[in-house]
């Protein structure tokens, strides 16, 4: 059975390489420890210059480099890997507003591409948004950043720019969690203009997935 990751690089940036944003899978079930097969092979076993099997599965529906319009991206944990290839690849001249939204549980141990994302958010046109899970009480994830008045008020405006959204990482909860989020928003700052339904249809139109289910 093949293992999916989405690429984290751009041939403007990294000729000639194809870049991977892989998570070790370990656990414990049944008292047993339990690891990923492909993802700690990639990371415990697989020696630097050793050859492995691929192969590049598309997604078209999921091409952000090639879309001109604002976008509001969800990418948690290595979710953010096709981000990286977007940000590596895009125009530096930033003419359109867009807006990514990182999540992971510790800023210390889990920020993944920290220096580079931050390095992005400081660009003209470019937000940055971070979710840390486990670094207070409260458990916080991206869609709770939308209740934030600024977070909430800027995403209305890519909306309302005809912004598209893109979503990669879990699919089993994350993804459906952001778009109900979204899908409020929408019907709150739209103040009875648009009802739940149309907010729904609007957000399912304007939405892009490469997500999994595990």
């Amino acid at each position: 059975k093949p293992r999916f990751y989405s690429v984290a690089s751009s041939p403007a940036a990294n000729e000639n390489e194809i870049h991977l944003c892989v998570a070790a899978v370990r656990y414990k079930a049944l008292n047993r420890s339990r690891k990923g097969l492909a993802s700690c092979f990639l990371i415990d076993r697989c020696p630097v210059g050793r050859s492995v099997s691929a192969f590049i599965q598309l997604n078209p529906d999921f091409r952000p480099t090639l879309d001109k319009k604002p976008k509001i991206m969800f990418g948690p944990g290595t979710g953010v890997a096709p981000f990286i290839s977007y940000i590596r690849d895009k125009d530096k001249s930033h003419s359109v507003k867009d807006m990514l939204f990182f999540g992971s549980r510790h800023e210390k141990a889990d920020f993944l591409f920290g220096e580079e994302l931050l390095a992005w958010d400081s660009l003209k046109n470019c937000t940055l948004i971070t979710a840390f899970s486990r670094d207070q009480p409260e458990k916080v994830y991206v869609q709770h950043k939308l209740r934030e008045a600024d977070t909430a008020l800027k995403t209305w405006e890519i909306i309302q720019n005809k912004g598209n959204i893109y979503i990669c990482g879990d699919g089993w909860s994350m993804a459906t969690d952001v778009q109900k989020a979204l899908e409020n928003l929408v019907f709150t700052f739209s103040k009875g203009s648009t009802s739940r339904e149309e907010a729904k249809a609007l957000i399912a139109s304007r939405t892009h997935l490469d997500v999994w289910v595990t």
